[in-house]
């Protein structure tokens, strides 16, 4: 007895419906100098190995636990891995360009360094509101280009809302509505050492303009002054 043609189309059908759909699994990297995969989320849960700085690890899980993802290794092996010291491919917290922005409530500077740790060498001092093309977006750190210099940032201090529009680089004017002066600072920050009182209508040149602070020179001194006291020329 032959299977009628419509009874194969439908058991053709039915196949394909029972086939799962296939997607691009989201991937991570290690950006410790070492960390282990472990049986278990958890710290003293037996280790199934350690993977070098840049490892490219397969992400299975990374939702369900709060500090561990479930990863999959080169070598096949399953397991867990900390958060903390991992950084995710997938920029999903960006414009969809790998498009970020610096900030901080601080207002201060933020650092870029050249590995995801606070004990790495320093590249440069970011400005609030600097655009930076983030490369790996991860829950602790982010690897993310800056003026051609590739390096890391604090995930805390980027965010993909865009600061409204700064001069470009050139002259600005200091001014202050109490007509006193006003504090060249060595670094973005209120509690930083004061290079010079800057009178009001003195002219300085503005290197980098930031929302909150803003990077300048006077005379042979270079430092920074806030935004909010400078008037672009």
């Amino acid at each position: 007895m032959k299977d009628h043609p419509n009874v194969r189309w439908l058991a053709l059908v039915l196949l394909v419906i029972m086939i799962p759909t296939l997607s691009l699994a989201d991937t991570a990297r290690v950006t410790a100098s070492a960390l282990y995969l472990r049986t278990r989320p958890d710290a003293d849960s037996p280790s199934l190995g350690m993977y070098r700085f840049n490892t490219k690890v397969t992400v299975l899980d990374s939702s369900s636990y709060k500090y561990w993802m479930r990863v999959r290794t080169p070598d096949g092996k399953t397991g867990y891995m900390y958060k903390a010291y991992m950084s995710g491919v997938v920029k999903s917290d960006t414009d969809g360009t790998g498009i970020m922005y610096v900030s901080a409530a601080n207002g201060e500077t933020v650092n870029l360094r050249r590995r995801a740790s606070t004990s790495s060498n320093l590249i440069e001092r970011l400005l609030v509101g600097t655009k930076v093309t983030v490369l790996n977006y991860g829950s602790v750190w982010s690897k993310v280009i800056y003026n051609s210099k590739t390096g890391y940032v604090l995930s805390k201090y980027l965010t993909s809302k865009k600061p409204d529009s700064l001069p470009t680089q050139g002259y600005a004017t200091v001014t202050a509505r109490n007509n006193q002066g006003v504090h060249m600072r060595v670094s973005a920050s209120v509690n930083s050492k004061v290079l010079e009182t800057l009178q009001v209508g003195t002219v300085v040149t503005v290197n980098a303009w930031g929302t909150v602070w803003s990077r300048v020179t006077y005379g042979k001194k270079e430092g920074y002054v806030m935004t909010s006291f400078l008037k672009a020329r």
